[in-house]
């Protein structure tokens, strides 16, 4: 366990905020006529050279009672995109290069530096448990949606700025003070015990409420957003009557926009993870990634997993996952905005096997015009079975990318996705061989007709394949010794501009690959 772990969470949380983006920096470009906008939600500068800057005729002075500093003051302008508690500070540049430690920090409303009215102002932001006296600049505010803000940042003099000490950067984050639903799914060193979900709803209070989902236990969340945006929550974990008592669970969350949540699990560490918010649609005017989706994953190097999605316009996801050891996993979840009207995730968490298995997946969606794209990963982790079972005997698992489209359905007359369309229909069944069951690869040659029926040149093996139009998944059998009878599954499905049906056959110690070729 690594010492003053709270503490080291709680400077994360103050100085390491989301949405990495860096906006305007360097000589001349920030005075106040052509301050370098920033108006695009949860950012930080790069590293500010307030040597390149010298204070503006009629411009006010940003100490406490008016007065001026360095005489170096930078500018930039923030239009709040909605209402809410705006945090504007400092306290990044300390751990940058070159910091100037002591600043001020000034907001503004107005058209012109002779004519500016005050918002907000910080000399030094006082004292914190975890740095002491804290002489960097912070300010929070309700900034009203469409209004205009005007930052400067100044040394508090001059002997503030040295050969060593001239850099600056100015964070900014906005806690909107508005219903909204965050959702998280969390995944530990792939332990079933430390895998889980997190979701909570804020109201226009900043009141939220949720719960957080580890393995098999629910812990729920309930408090108050501070002005800044930050929530700590400490979460006690039950344990049998008279066991040893576990540390407790302690939660960061950050409301603000683009915010992320940290969780520190005593035995396990600290982790950091995105919380998006949930989407929220029109569903008449914002149906551009609504529809069916068919994929396809490889799991453990050879493991063929199969998944189906329905998108609803409401941002509503149900589907299922066929994992490739044959288990079958039906969700339902929604999904969450990571770039508005171009890309969207879907987190899920399902614990399995008792508490002793886990799924856990991130579902990517991606606007491409007619055919959206499916896209993401997916975690699973199944457990040994009872003693005497052969069938994955040392259990199954791993890690697997998911790349899969919409899938139309077929006009009258036409193969699914085009499929075969190349080869006129022909193509072969391939049952790959890995672990030596079968004697070799297996191969039966085949046709799919416009009326999406396979037949087989072949009997002796009696294969079976069975299409579904209006899903792309195909079942079958085959006759493939030592077994009697094995059963077939895959799914149609568009990987890139490729077209591939892949899926596996049932073995004896483990499924094996299965596709059909052209």
């Amino acid at each position: 366990m690594k010492t003053h772990t709270l503490a080291r969470l709680a400077v994360l949380a103050l100085l390491l905020h989301t949405a990495p983006q860096a906006f305007g920096f360097g000589a001349g470009a920030n005075n106040f006529a052509n301050a370098t906008d920033i108006s695009d939600g949860s950012l930080f500068s790069g590293s500010t050279n307030l040597t390149a800057y010298t204070v503006e005729a009629n411009e006010p002075g940003h100490r406490n009672g008016g007065g001026t500093g360095a005489g170096r003051s930078a500018w930039w302008t923030y239009t709040a995109p909605e209402s809410g508690f705006l945090t504007i500070d400092t306290l990044r540049g300390r751990v940058g290069t070159n910091p100037v430690f002591d600043t001020l920090l000034g907001v503004y409303t107005g058209a012109a530096l002779n004519a500016l009215t005050r918002v907000a102002h910080s000399d030094d932001w006082g004292s914190t448990p975890y740095n002491g006296t804290t002489v960097t600049s912070r300010v929070t505010f309700y900034a009203l949606a469409g209004t205009t803000y005007h930052i400067a940042v100044d040394a508090y003099q001059a002997s503030e700025i040295t050969a060593t000490a001239f850099n600056v950067v100015l964070s900014l984050r906005l806690l909107p003070l508005r219903k909204q639903t965050r959702n998280a799914y969390i995944n530990i060193e792939n332990n079933p015990d430390y895998c889980g979900g997190l979701t909570y709803t804020t109201t226009g209070t900043g009141a939220f409420s949720g719960k957080l989902s580890l393995g098999s236990k629910v812990f729920p969340l309930a408090g108050i957003f501070g002005v800044d945006g930050y929530a700590t929550i400490s979460l006690v974990r039950p344990v049998a009557k008279g066991a040893t008592p576990l540390p407790p669970i302690t939660l960061i969350l950050d409301g603000c926009l683009g915010g992320q949540t940290f969780i520190y699990i005593p035995e396990v560490n600290e982790f950091d993870f995105d919380t998006p918010e949930k989407a929220v649609f029109n569903p008449v005017t914002d149906n551009f990634l609504d529809g069916y989706y068919t994929g396809g994953f490889v799991m453990d190097g050879s493991g063929r997993g199969i998944i189906t999605c329905t998108l609803k316009p409401t941002g509503a996801l149900t589907g299922s996952f066929l994992l490739p050891d044959g288990v079958s996993v039906p969700f339902s979840t929604v999904i969450n905005t990571i770039t508005p009207g171009v890309e969207y995730r879907a987190y899920i968490f399902k614990s399995l096997s008792v508490g002793k298995g886990f799924l856990t997946a991130s579902i990517r969606f991606t606007e491409a015009g007619d055919l959206d794209t499916l896209s993401g990963h997916v975690d699973y982790i199944r457990p040994s079975p009872k003693p005497g079972v052969i069938f994955y005997v040392g259990g199954y698992g791993g890690t697997a990318l998911i790349n899969g489209k919409t899938y139309p359905k077929p006009t009258a007359g036409q193969r699914v996705l085009g499929f075969l369309n190349g080869s006129n229909g022909n193509g072969t069944l391939i049952l790959a061989d890995e672990n030596g069951e079968l004697g070799g690869d297996v191969n039966e040659v085949l046709n799919l007709t416009t009326s999406n029926k396979f037949s087989f040149t072949s009997a002796s093996r009696k294969p079976v394949l069975t299409l579904n139009p209006a899903t792309g998944l195909v079942t079958g059998s085959i006759i493939a010794p030592p077994l009697k009878k094995r059963t077939l599954k895959g799914v149609i499905y568009r990987n890139g501009g490729t077209i591939l049906l892949e899926g596996y056959v049932t073995g004896s110690a483990k499924n094996l690959y299965m596709r059909v070729d052209p």
